[in-house]
C-alpha cells in the first residue's frame, strides 16, 4: 500500500497507476525503488547520519519530477518511504532549516511533517490514556499537547 497523507491519520491506497514499489534497508542505508526486476528504479536513497536524516534524490526521480504525469508517484513514494524509516525508529528530520518548515509538510509530504504530525498523533493518544509503544525517532520531543508548536 501506498502512503497518501497524514492529515488526521496515516492514510494508505492502493492506485492501480501506481507501479510496485520496495523498500530495501541494510544497515544504515535504505532505498526506495519502483518497477520490477530490470526495470527497477531507485527514487530515494536514505541514510541515517546520527540523529539526522540524509536522503538523496536520484536522477530517476528527477526525471519522475519533470514528468507531470508521475508527480502523484513522486509524493506517494516520499510518503511512504517516510513511513517506512518512522515504522523502523529512524531520523525523520534532515537540518534545522528543514525542521523549522515542518508545518508546510504536516499534511504529507517531507519527512519532517511525518515527524511533526508523529509529534501530535502521540500527544494526543497520551493525553486520552492510550500506551504509545512505537519506535523512538531521534530528534521528535516526545512532549504534551498544550507544549507542542
Amino acid at each position: 500500500m501506498w502512503v497518501w497523507s497524514w492529515k488526521r491519520e496515516i492514510g494508505l491506497g492502493f492506485d492501480s497507476a501506481l507501479p510496485p514499489y520496495r523498500i530495501d534497508v541494510d544497515g544504515d542505508v535504505a532505498e526506495f525503488s519502483i518497477g520490477r526486476d530490470e526495470a527497477r528504479q531507485v527514487l530515494w536513497r536514505a541514510r541515517r547520519a546520527g540523529t539526522r536524516l540524509d536522503l538523496e534524490e536520484t536522477t530517476a526521480l528527477r526525471r519522475l519530477e519533470a514528468n507531470d504525469d508521475d508527480l502523484h508517484t513522486v509524493l506517494c513514494s516520499l510518503a511512504t518511504l517516510s513511513v517506512a524509516l518512522a515504522l523502523r525508529g529512524w531520523p525523520l528530520i534532515r537540518s534545522d532549516a528543514a525542521w523549522a518548515e515542518r508545518r508546510k509538510s504536516s499534511d504529507v509530504g517531507q519527512p519532517e511533517g511525518l515527524a511533526y504530525k508523529i509529534e501530535v498523533f502521540e500527544a494526543v493518544a497520551r493525553r486520552d490514556g492510550w500506551m504509545v509503544g512505537t519506535p523512538r525517532i531521534p530528534g521528535i520531543a516526545y512532549r504534551d499537547l498544550d507544549d507542542i508548536d
